[in-house]
Formats: structure tokens, sequence, C-alpha cells
């Protein structure tokens, strides 16, 4: 083969290969929408945010700001799951002054509860309450009893972090409320769990002990050993604490 011939041919090789993946990258990502990317948000994050930034640009382009908020909102929370905060909380912001502007309630919630997310592991607690609480009153308006209990018990959390006990039992107290009007078993059990908590903090081990067997009967079906790992070793501390180690051991 002579030596232009050659180079043709390695050229129409490069140019075919750059073209297979454009349509390659191009089809992936028509066939992929941003909740099945934001599913592989922690097994494949890598994957996700490439999908999702591709999305982003599309969605920009195209003018659809529910789904550009959406996807903003999306790359925020996988960025803050990468100890990214700094960059989380700008994504989330962006998302949040469209979802503002447009009135996308559903998906300001979330934005707004993440946001919590982001500012509660940055310590800042007060901010992160702001947020919170803007969240739920979303939930509420839309009677989004999954958000709101959720977001109550975030609520009760950051109350823990700055010593407001009684006002961090009265928002689990509620979330338990709505977890059994919900009948969610999980959600009930994580809650006790917490009311558990509490109440080993104020020393009343005989009624952490109560909760801790309530959290633990509403995980009898439940396959997530880490779930199950919480009360039963909030169970076994308070044993010990009421000096019966052998009921601590079984």
């Amino acid at each position: 083969m002579c030596f232009s011939c050659v180079a043709f041919f390695l050229k129409s090789r490069k140019t075919a290969f750059i073209i297979f993946n454009l349509v390659s990258l191009v089809s992936f990502s028509q066939n992929i929408s941003i909740d099945e990317a934001w599913a592989l948000k922690d097994k494949q994050p890598e994957k996700a945010m490439k999908e999702l930034n591709l999305s982003l640009l599309k969605f920009r382009k195209s003018n659809n700001h529910q789904l550009e908020a959406k996807t903003l909102s999306y790359i925020g929370v996988i960025e803050d799951i990468q100890g990214n905060s700094v960059r989380a909380i700008d994504h989330l912001l962006q998302a949040i002054k469209i979802q503002e502007k447009h009135k996308f309630l559903k998906d300001l919630s979330f934005s707004y509860n993440n946001l919590g997310i982001a500012h509660f592991y940055q310590f800042n607690y007060e901010t992160a309450l702001v947020y919170y609480k803007k969240s739920l009153e979303i939930d509420k308006k839309r009677q989004d009893l999954k958000g709101e209990a959720g977001t109550l018990i975030n609520i009760g959390l950051i109350y823990t972090y700055i010593d407001s006990i009684p006002k961090a039992e009265n928002n689990y107290k509620e979330a338990l409320k709505v977890y059994t009007k919900l009948n969610d078993s999980t959600g009930l059990a994580s809650t006790l769990n917490n009311l558990a908590k509490i109440e080993m903090g104020n020393n009343n081990i005989s009624k952490a002990i109560e909760y801790y067997h309530s959290s633990i009967s509403y995980l009898q079906n439940s396959t997530l050993i880490e779930s199950k790992f919480t009360p039963y070793y909030g169970l076994a501390n308070a044993y010990i604490k009421l000096n019966v180690p052998h009921k601590a051991v079984n």
C-alpha cells in the first residue's frame, strides 16, 4: 500500500472512530433519563455525573426550566455525597432560584431539604434548620406525608446538635404520628430509635429500652442488617447501664 493510501486509510479510520464515539455518546444519553442517572449515584457516581451534566446542557438549550433545575439539584446532592459541599451548595442554590421563580414546589422541597443536609455537613446547623423548615412548609402545603415525616426527622436531628432536646423530641413524635398514618415500618423503626437515644441521654433507661424494642419489632421483616444493628446496639448499651449484661449479650 502506498504511503498516501496508508495516510488516507488511517485518517478515515480515525474519522470513523470519532463519529462512532459521538453517535454512541448521543444515543446513550438519549436512552437514559435523569432519574435513571440519579439511581446510579451510589454505585456509579462518575457515570451519574457525566449523564446529568449532558442532560443539563440539553435542558438549558431547550429552555426546559423544570428539568434543568431538577438536574442541578441532583448534581448538587451527588457533589455533597462526594464531599464537595461548596459545589453542592452552589448547584442547589441555582436549582432553587429556578424552582422558586416557577413554583416547582415538589422539586423545591427536595432542593431545600438537600441544601439543609449540605449545610448540616458544614456544621452550619442554624442555616440547615432554615432550609429544613422551608421544605417542611411545602410538604405540609402539598400534603406530602412521607416528605413531611422525613423532614421532621431532619429537623429533630438538628435540634439534638444545638442542644434543644425537647424540640428534637417533639419533632420526632410528630414524625412518629405521620409514619403511623402511612404504616411505614422503616420510618417508624428509625423514629423510635431516635426517641430511644433521647431517653438514653436523659438517663430514662427503661423508657429507652421500650423504644428500642418497639423499633426492633418494626424491623422483623427487614433484610437490611445495617438497619437492625443500631437499635440492637442501643438496646445492649441500655441493659449494660442497668447492670444486666446477660440481657445485653442475648
